[in-house]
């Protein structure tokens, strides 16, 4: 008798164990803390700096979409908080924040960083303690000190899609996930910069997914129009090579409808390239400049002249801009683009600018004698466009 007993106690004791040991969510598999491994080496201020990640506390906040029996959960969203241990619980400091989403294709892109140089603890929006990164360079500024990417920074993370049974959980517990960020990416404070490797940390153990019917799996992309022609201009990373619009696909894209012998899309040419450098010098990547030069503007002097700057101010007189010029044929051109509000197709001076998914933005419209300020003003403003403003 007292065998059986002392047999059915440790069994009951295993089982307590084992249930200790497992997520009831997560399709009964054993949970272990996520922890982060790695370093990163960051030059700035002549010397080089190295944040180790052993051993630091990590939170994942993780969405997926809902889904039956069956089939398998995308993750459109990923937030990462990595944390060196330190005894004051308010001290972020040399702390990395990590945003990704999913982009159209359903890949996690990076949407933004952050490095904590110094955190702060904050009364009535005044820092009134500040925890500097030990190791890290000393920071001139006052208060917190916290780099962030700039705009367009091409970060990533591999992530499977869920399988059942925990796609089709409302809170999933995934254990032994890898989370393993790339990409070199430019991190920015005020006036001072360093670039961040992603690919030197990883993230491992388990995480909780929050699932959700509401939640948006990869974006629609809308193609954008269709034309596959020759990038006539030196001055392109692209020169030479014949191409679709296709290669700008995700970012925001503004095609001009010019000739070499329009003198007006001359001056809209160089304007573009004054946009473009002032947008890049903002950090910006996320968007293209394109110039469809007319087929009858394909003599070499034309090409020439579609090519260049040609307004002094705006860009270098007689250096080539630094984008895409097509030369249109007789299958593809400035009436290859349509107006979805109006139906009409592109003529001389007009603009086409389009959202990083695909959608028709705006159109300046060229009328007459062009007004260069407006034309600059409205490209501007098309290129800022948030898309969730766009109806």
């Amino acid at each position: 008798m007292n065998t059986a007993r002392n047999l059915a106690l440790a069994l009951t004791a295993l089982a307590a164990m084992m249930m200790a040991g497992c997520g009831a969510e997560g399709g009964g598999a054993a949970t272990t803390p996520l922890t982060a491994t790695g370093t990163f080496t960051a030059g700035i201020d002549n010397s080089e700096y190295t944040v180790d990640y052993a051993g630091a506390q990590v939170t994942a906040e993780l969405q997926h979409k809902l889904t039956k029996e069956g089939q398998y959960a995308c993750v459109p969203s990923v937030k990462i908080s990595i944390t060196p241990k330190h005894s004051d619980a308010d001290d972020k400091s040399c702390g990395l924040d990590l945003e990704f989403k999913a982009d159209f294709n359903g890949e996690l892109k990076l949407k933004k960083a952050k490095f904590y140089a110094k955190s702060a603890i904050f009364q009535d929006g005044v820092a009134i303690m500040t925890f500097p990164c030990e190791g890290w360079a000393k920071e001139p500024a006052s208060g917190e000190v916290v780099y962030e990417s700039l705009d367009g920074a091409e970060g990533s993370l591999s992530m499977k899609p869920i399988a059942q049974p925990q796609a089709g959980q409302a809170k999933a517990v995934l254990s032994s996930t890898a989370l393993s960020p790339k990409g070199i990416v430019d991190m920015k404070f005020k006036g001072r910069k360093f670039k961040l490797d992603l690919s030197q940390i990883k993230v491992n153990g388990s995480v909780t997914s929050a699932g959700s019917e509401d939640v948006s799996c990869a974006q629609k992309y809308q193609p954008l129009p269709f034309v596959e022609l020759k990038d006539i201009n030196p001055g392109s990373p692209l020169h030479n090579q014949t191409y679709s619009l296709e290669e700008f696909k995700g970012k925001y894209v503004a095609v001009l409808m010019g000739a070499g012998w329009c003198a007006s899309c001359l001056s809209q040419t160089d304007y573009m390239q004054k946009i473009k450098t002032d947008l890049e010098a903002q950090g910006r990547k996320d968007f293209a400049m394109v110039v469809m030069n007319d087929k009858t503007a394909a003599k070499p002097n034309d090409q020439k002249k579609i090519s260049t700057c040609n307004t002094k101010g705006k860009c270098t007189i007689g250096e080539n801009v630094q984008f895409t010029v097509f030369q249109a044929d007789g299958t593809y051109g400035w009436s290859s683009f349509t107006d979805p509000k109006t139906g009409q197709k592109g003529k001389k001076n007009d603009c086409f600018i389009y959202a990083p998914d695909g959608r028709f933005i705006f159109k300046h419209i060229g009328k007459g004698t062009v007004q260069l300020g407006q034309f600059d003003s409205e490209v501007r403003a098309a290129l800022n466009t948030k898309i969730e403003d766009i109806p």
